[in-house]
C-alpha cells in the first residue's frame, strides 16, 4: 500500500507535466488538478461564514495530499512517508494506518483553512506525513510511560516540531510551506494514536502498555 500510494502520486504528477506540453488530455494539466482536488482555505472560509459548502471543499480535504508542486516535493514527501509508514504499519497494521493518513491530511488541511489566509491552494502530503510521526511519538509516549521510562525524549520531540515549523512560518529560502497543516496532522496522529493503538507482539510488552 505504502508503495502503491507513492506510485500514484508519482503517475498524477508525472500525467500532470506531460499534460502542462501537451501531451495528454487537458484535464490533468495542474491548474484543472488544483481546481478539483487542491484545497482552497478561501472555501473554507465561506462554509464557516454561512455561505454554503462547495461539495469540491469535503473531498479536497483528502485529495490535496495527492497533488505535489514539483518532483523534489514529491520526493521528500515520499521518503518521509515511506519511513513513517513502514514502522506504523509494522506496528498497527495496514488499514489503520490508511486511516490515520486519511484523517491527518483532512485535519492538516482543516488546520490550514482555519489558520492561513492565503489564495494558493495547499497541495502535499507533509500533512499526514507529520501525522504519521504524531502517531508514532505517541506511542512511544505511552511505551515509555508504562515502563516508567523519562519523557525527556517525546517532549525534546515535540519541541524541535513546533520549532522547525515556527522557522517555516517566518520563511523558508522564499518557499511558502504549509506549517499550519503540519502542527494539525501532527496533534491529530497523535489523538489517534489512542484509537488505534499498536499491536502487541509479546506478551511482556501487553503486560508493560497496561495503564
Amino acid at each position: 500500500m505504502l508503495w502503491g500510494m507513492v506510485a500514484l502520486w508519482t503517475l498524477i504528477h508525472g500525467a500532470s507535466l506531460m499534460a502542462e506540453q501537451g501531451i495528454g488530455p487537458s484535464l490533468l494539466q495542474p491548474w484543472m488538478l488544483y481546481t478539483m482536488f487542491a484545497f482552497f482555505d478561501v472555501k473554507l472560509s465561506f462554509a464557516m461564514a454561512g455561505r454554503g459548502v462547495d461539495p469540491q471543499l469535503v473531498w479536497s480535504t483528502v485529495t490535496h495530499a495527492f497533488l505535489h508542486g514539483s518532483w523534489l516535493h514529491l520526493a521528500l514527501n515520499a521518503a518521509a512517508f515511506l519511513g513513517l509508514g513502514h514502522a506504523l504499519s509494522r506496528d498497527g497494521g495496514i488499514w489503520p494506518t490508511l486511516a490515520i493518513f486519511v484523517l491527518t491530511a483532512a485535519a492538516g488541511a482543516l488546520t490550514f483553512g482555519a489558520v492561513a489566509a492565503v489564495e494558493a491552494p495547499l497541495i502535499g502530503a507533509s500533512g499526514a506525513v507529520f501525522g504519521f510521526l504524531g502517531t508514532l511519538t505517541a506511542w512511544q509516549a505511552r511505551w515509555l510511560a508504562a515502563r516508567g521510562g523519562s519523557l525527556d525524549p517525546i517532549w525534546a520531540r515535540v519541541a524541535g516540531v513546533i520549532a522547525v515549523n515556527a522557522i517555516m512560518a517566518v520563511g523558508f529560502g522564499g518557499v511558502a510551506i504549509a506549517w499550519e497543516a503540519h502542527l494539525g496532522g501532527f496533534a491529530a496522529g497523535w489523538a489517534l494514536a489512542y484509537a488505534f493503538p499498536p499491536r502487541l507482539r509479546t506478551r511482556r510488552m501487553r503486560e508493560r502498555m497496561v495503564e
